[in-house]
């Protein structure tokens, strides 16, 4: 089995991807004349997306033009600053002409903060937007439910699971979310999407880890609201001295709001500088103790939506495969009703957790799992033949090759659960071409104002497909 990267790498690698999509980027000259433009619809990222006249290296054609916070239907003017493959990326200059769907953004940092990009539309304009962003992708798949159901949306404040950027400089600590398409970081001040009781933690983190951190030392802070306040864990690169790291903990004691503070270094395993208490997160019929900085869905009413989902579908299943698993989010619940669940996953860390879940609430003969990579070793057609209900909620990149030994199982039910509408709609044929025939489909707005949109589905096996 392949070790799991740390969300540090798991990042560190993102923004690589990040910076070799830049790096083909070609930079235009600063004295290139700005263009006028129609926006005629929001691209994958949330940039609006037009096309103009555009000469470049003496050839003069038609160009998509991708700019930041703008609507359909706006004419705008925008400064071209590079060039890719898809087109041509700019900043928007001035509004030449308003959508009527566009409002003032709440929060002051949300022209340049990159953790929103739709502040600026009214919300049933929004909503519109979202769902679209889920529907159009599935329907160019030829993919189409016999139900869509109405998007669960979890709303301003609703943010439980932050990882923000900081960096001690000379004069202070910096700590926020990374500006749009850039390493500087933006400070969160009066953002409107991330729980309030988070946001007070970074506060109080600004100010009493300030003359504790040496200049020039950045890192992550990994800040997610439990059951009884905010978990925090501190992600750097090298290992501070002793000394410092005694006077973070005794810090974190001045602030009832901190329930543990774990540091994490590279890839090594965390380790607790301050836990006064057991970290706990309810679920239905049962709680368990996340790991440090550990994956947990977005928000509560999101991660509600998605595990009343899964019990709908459960019913009265009895065989149950969770893959993909994680810390049991959404299979745990199920063992109350005396099902037997088979979790699989290559995060172990979570895995324990999930399975000393499960023993506390007295349901530990009903698990097994079970750590491996399913995209390079997938849980064989074989494997999976006596399962009532197969859960799969795998990463942005899909199932891949666990999908193909799925739609051959036979299994009756697959809740499929997806952060990419687009990696979903590729697994989703292969379904579907397998004799499924697909049931039901809810999208689920956990990262509210983002581009990023999750869903919960339903697939089913008729008898004579099987």
């Amino acid at each position: 089995m392949k070790r799991r990267p740390s969300s540090h790498k798991r990042h560190q690698a993102r923004q690589k991807q990040k910076t070799d999509a830049d790096s083909r980027k070609q930079k235009l000259p600063r004295n290139v004349a700005p263009i006028e433009l129609t926006i005629d619809h929001i691209g994958g990222r949330g940039d609006g997306v037009g096309s103009a006249s555009f000469t470049y290296k003496y050839e003069t054609k038609d160009w998509r033009i991708f700019v930041p916070l703008c609507l359909p239907g706006e004419r705008v003017r925008v400064q071209p600053h590079s060039l890719s493959s898809n087109g041509i990326h700019a900043d928007l200059i001035e509004l030449l002409e308003a959508s009527s769907d566009r409002v003032d953004p709440a929060c002051p940092v949300a022209h340049s903060c990159g953790g929103c990009q739709f502040q600026h539309l009214t919300d049933s304009a929004y909503d519109a937007l979202k769902e679209e962003s889920v529907k159009a992708p599935l329907q160019r798949a030829g993919l189409e439910p016999h139900n869509w159901r109405q998007m669960a949306k979890s709303g301003q404040h609703s943010r439980r699971r932050v990882r923000f950027s900081f960096r001690r400089t000379s004069t202070d600590l910096i700590i926020g979310l990374h500006e749009r398409n850039s390493e500087k970081i933006i400070e969160p001040t009066g953002c409107i999407t991330i729980a309030q009781i988070i946001l007070s933690v970074r506060t109080f983190l600004k100010s009493s880890l300030k003359p504790l951190l040496p200049i020039g030392l950045s890192g992550a802070l990994h800040l997610t609201e439990l059951d009884s306040g905010v978990d925090v864990l501190i992600e750097l690169d090298n290992m501070p001295d002793p000394n410092s790291l005694a006077q973070v903990s005794h810090c974190a004691a001045d602030n009832t709001d901190i329930i543990r503070l774990s540091l994490r270094v590279q890839n090594e395993l965390d380790t607790p500088l301050y836990a006064p208490e057991m970290p706990v997160l309810s679920w239905p019929n049962a709680t368990i103790t996340p790991p440090a900085g550990s994956f947990l869905q977005a928000s509560k009413s999101g991660e509600a939506t998605l595990q009343a989902g899964v019990a709908e579908i459960a019913a009265d299943a009895k065989q149950v495969v969770d893959l993909f698993c994680g810390s049991g989010t959404l299979s745990l619940p199920l063992l109350a009703q005396d099902c037997q669940v088979y979790g699989s996953d290559n995060a172990g860390p979570a895995l324990n957790a999930f399975k000393q879940a499960a023993d506390r609430a007295g349901r530990g003969g009903q698990l097994k799992i079970d750590a491996r990579n399913l995209n390079d070793s997938p849980v064989t057609k074989e494997q999976l033949s006596d399962a009532d209900l197969i859960i799969l909620d795998p990463p942005r990149s899909g199932a891949r090759t666990q999908i193909k030994e799925i739609a051959h199982s036979g299994c009756p039910r697959i809740a499929y659960i997806s952060c990419n509408p687009h990696s979903f709609a590729k697994d989703a044929v292969e379904l579907l071409q397998a004799g499924y025939q697909f049931d039901w489909c809810q999208p689920v707005d956990q990262f509210y104002y983002s581009s990023h949109v999750e869903l919960i589905s339903l697939f089913t096996l008729p008898q004579n497909a099987s």
